[in-house]
């Protein structure tokens, strides 16, 4: 299910919206939150990671253009139809440079809004089937058979004992009885990456298998694998494999 957080200021059209997506998208659409101030709304989607957010332009605190920019730092999937008034060439042309996805002007035909929508239905759609055939194959790469070297097999395992705490290259130099450099040197020229993308790959391909479980949170999951920071957590998971923890989540449950 597509999950959305509406920012408008004026009550009644925020009550719209709300209907709006009740009636013609039940079953499709999720809606998280409705904020009626750009920071709120900022907040509200960094901490619930929306795949779609309604935003007017004239808000309080932090227009609706603001709010995309901000938003794009942490939730860089998220798509954006801005819901103006104002239909000034600035306001345009700023939004465009911004990448949202749509631009209405109000007051706007049910049909425009249902249309734009639509579209990103459809694209957030197109892109997650995409991304879970990417996502098996990647999985299947880190699961690819061990280098029998001594030393990457070392390394291999001792990344897989402590994945969960704060490792670094020297401490797993200084415990497998190497020197750092040495260690380094290998690790980059028989595997083609360096530690840290070793422990990453490690603590991502154990969150997948940990998403699966029931009763779950991302955050959970975050702290388990050797996250201090959830956030941090969900872009690494994002970026790596092109889709969100809770999606990944989604995904796996509806494909068994």
């Amino acid at each position: 299910m597509i999950t959305v957080i509406i920012a408008e200021d004026e009550k009644h059209e925020a009550d719209y919206l709300q209907e709006f997506i009740l009636e013609n998208y039940r079953g499709q659409i999720s809606l998280l939150s409705i904020c009626n101030d750009g920071v709120t709304a900022i907040q509200k989607a960094t901490e619930l990671y929306p795949d779609l957010m309604l935003l007017d332009i004239e808000m309080p605190r932090a227009n609706g253009i603001a709010v995309a920019q901000e938003v794009k730092k942490f939730v860089p999937s998220c798509y954006f139809i801005i819901l103006t008034a104002h239909a000034t060439f600035s306001y345009a042309q700023e939004a465009l440079t911004v990448g949202i996805t749509d631009y209405l002007v109000k007051p706007y035909l049910d049909d425009d809004l249902k249309k734009a929508i639509n579209n990103v239905l459809h694209t957030i759609e197109h892109s997650q089937n995409n991304t879970i055939a990417s996502l098996v194959k990647k999985i299947a790469d880190i699961n690819s058979p061990n280098i029998t070297h001594p030393i990457i097999r070392l390394a291999n395992n001792y990344i897989e004992e402590n994945y969960a705490e704060q490792i670094s290259l020297e401490t797993m130099a200084q415990d497998i009885g190497y020197s750092t450099s040495y260690v380094s040197k290998c690790l980059n020229r028989i595997t083609g990456k360096n530690f840290n993308r070793l422990l990453l790959e490690r603590r991502l391909l154990i969150a997948t298998e940990l998403l699966t479980q029931d009763a779950v949170t991302v955050s959970e999951v975050a702290y388990t694998v050797g996250f201090s920071d959830p956030n941090y957590f969900y872009k690494c998971f994002k970026g790596f494999f092109g889709i969100s923890p809770k999606k990944y989540a989604k995904a796996i449950e509806e494909n068994t």
